[in-house]
């Protein structure tokens, strides 16, 4: 049986055999032994979170379709040509020669993409890629944080950790993203664990589907999210969507909403989608936000603060406005009570002030004392360096604007009086 397969082999690789069963049948078989040896390498490594496997596997894979197209190929050229010196008929094997030579151009293709993948995939199992650099450590006895990709090289060291130390309940994550299979090990792993995700910078691309596997899922004031679909050298956009339904899935699973999951994932992989926190808490994506030391409620936070208008503000902003928020209202004085302090939109922060008395104000002489503290002391001064307008709105008892101080600080040369 053997030697009849290898005779038969050796025979097409000649020429020997007829152009039609070159042509047709040997077509046939060579894709049928393509499809079955690819299919049995890739159930034999199927669910691997060994880099070094899926290396082998694709190298496997490409170089059985090179040898047998290689086979596939000469075989039908030699045949044509010994068709044609056979026979003296021309037409039927000079096709099946411009058929073969157009058949290169795909061939061509597949080993380019088929070299790129492997060349990826190497450097993937050696940790050299550029989505290679992580950081995995404890913090106190309860957290563990997670820099950096989302790397197989990670995985190994953080499931030790977790064995190691039962007392962990949440996994702080501060990532751009990474390779989506050890995303969904790590997802799972938390969701077996039932443990706390926090990110206090932000969570993106293949980050969110392990942020996503949280109990509760927090946030620190203005982090940032952000989705977009899958890509991997040389799969095309329907392969890597067979991938991505198994993250949409996981997703849904954990009560995110499918107007938000389809709007994620219609965002190609070369651009990013960042929510806000409303979108973020209406999608049931985000439950809490941490505030100081404070976990507030999304739903508690968006209520007291305009998530699309603070959206726009720099991190650090709205941390300060937020931070301030949690002792107000408060009264400052006999008359003046400061009852919220906005972030945004942009690099703005407003005092939202009451006079709490029909009084009358000189605020010609309170905007002098405010541009001198801006422009010439240094109380305000990361505001000032950061050129943060800063806006000090007064309204009566009756919720009625009295009047709104603005202060540019790139314009402080203007507003300060010339010196006599």
């Amino acid at each position: 049986m053997i030697s009849a397969i290898t005779n038969y082999i050796g025979r097409h690789w000649r020429g020997e055999l007829p152009l039609g069963i070159s042509y047709w049948i040997n077509s046939f078989l060579g894709n049928l032994i393509v499809i079955a040896a690819m299919l049995a390498i890739n159930f034999s490594i199927k669910g691997t979170l060994k880099p070094t496997y899926m290396f082998m596997a694709i190298t496997a894979n490409y170089s059985i379709f090179l040898l047998t197209i290689t086979w596939q190929i000469t075989g039908t050229w030699r045949s044509a040509v010994n068709h044609k010196e056979k026979t003296g008929r021309k037409v039927w094997a000079t096709i099946a020669q411009v058929m073969l030579l157009v058949s290169l151009f795909n061939v061509a293709k597949t080993i380019t993409t088929g070299t790129k993948q492997i060349i990826e995939v190497g450097k993937v199992a050696l940790g050299v890629d550029e989505l290679s650099k992580y950081q995995v450590k404890l913090i106190g006895s309860s957290d563990l944080q997670i820099n950096g990709h989302i790397t197989f090289q990670m995985i190994d060291e953080i499931n030790n950790y977790l064995r190691y130390n039962p007392n962990i309940v949440v996994i702080r994550l501060n990532s751009i993203g990474g390779r989506i299979a050890p995303a969904m090990h790590l997802a799972n792993k938390i969701l077996e664990k039932n443990l706390t995700t926090f990110t206090d910078l932000g969570c993106l691309s293949a980050c969110t589907v392990i942020f996503s596997a949280g109990k509760k899922r927090v946030a620190e004031v203005g982090a940032k999210f952000g989705f977009h679909q899958s890509s991997f050298v040389g799969a095309s956009r329907s392969e890597m969507r067979t991938e991505e339904q198994k993250q949409i899935d996981f997703l849904f699973s954990r009560g995110i909403s499918r107007a938000f999951l389809n709007k994620a994932y219609s965002t190609s992989s070369k651009k990013m989608w960042f929510p806000n926190f409303r979108e973020l808490m209406n999608a049931k994506f985000l439950t809490h936000v941490r505030v100081g030391e404070k976990f507030i409620r999304i739903k508690k936070y968006c209520r007291n603060e305009d998530c699309n208008k603070i959206s726009s503000a720099p991190q650090w902003l709205q941390k300060t406005a937020a931070e301030a928020n949690l002792s107000l209202p408060k009264k400052l004085d006999r008359i003046t009570r400061l009852d919220r302090v906005t972030a945004g939109p942009g690099k703005q922060l407003t005092y939202n002030y009451t006079i709490t008395r029909d009084v009358i104000i000189k605020f010609d002489i309170a905007k002098r004392k405010k541009v001198k503290l801006v422009c010439k002391s240094n109380k305000l001064d990361i505001f000032v360096k950061n050129n943060i307008t800063l806006r000090w709105k007064y309204l009566n008892r009756a919720r009625k604007k009295l009047n709104e101080i603005v202060i540019v600080p790139s314009k402080c040369n203007k507003l300060m009086p010339s010196p006599k």
